[in-house]
């Protein structure tokens, strides 16, 4: 019985090391380069989520291989098969599902009408409640095209 739960325990502590903050991280991509930069008013602002498209199927894999070792331990005789394999299925999934909640991301979609005269809207990073309507905002654009809208 102590085997399964520390298991459990180690499948658990695994997953949960996954997980991490983002919220004011830069990727080295975005350092110490140049953007263009123009002003505007706040529109609107809108929580959504950003979910990260692809990737490798790491999640999956590694939720079979410590299903099929809990499901190893489980079981016994002739029923040990059938538990590792109950194990991996269920691990896979299970581990598919931490993956995709990992590759999701809090958002804000964001409406701004910039003092040219044009309207943009944009998704990035961040909460609604940065935002209120009718505030002065910087929206800075990459030569890549990665735009960021930051309040002033």
């Amino acid at each position: 019985m102590f085997k399964r739960i520390a298991v459990a325990v180690l499948i658990s502590t695994s997953l949960a090391g996954c997980v991490a903050d983002n919220s004011n991280v830069v990727s080295s991509n975005q350092a110490q380069r140049a953007q263009t930069v123009s002003y505007g008013t706040l529109v609107a602002a809108q929580d959504v989520i950003i979910q990260t498209e692809g990737g490798a199927p790491v999640g999956a894999i590694a939720g079979a291989v410590l299903g099929g070792v809990v499901g190893n331990t489980i079981g016994g005789g002739r029923g040990r098969n059938v538990t590792t394999a109950a194990g991996a299925v269920g691990g896979a999934m299970a581990g598919n599902a931490a993956q995709n909640a990992m590759n999701r991301q809090t958002g804000v979609r964001v409406e701004v009408r910039l003092d040219s005269g044009s309207t943009i809207i944009n998704e990035q990073p961040g909460t609604a409640a940065q935002f209120r309507a009718g505030q002065r905002v910087a929206v800075a654009t990459a030569n890549n095209g990665v735009t960021t809208v930051l309040p002033r």
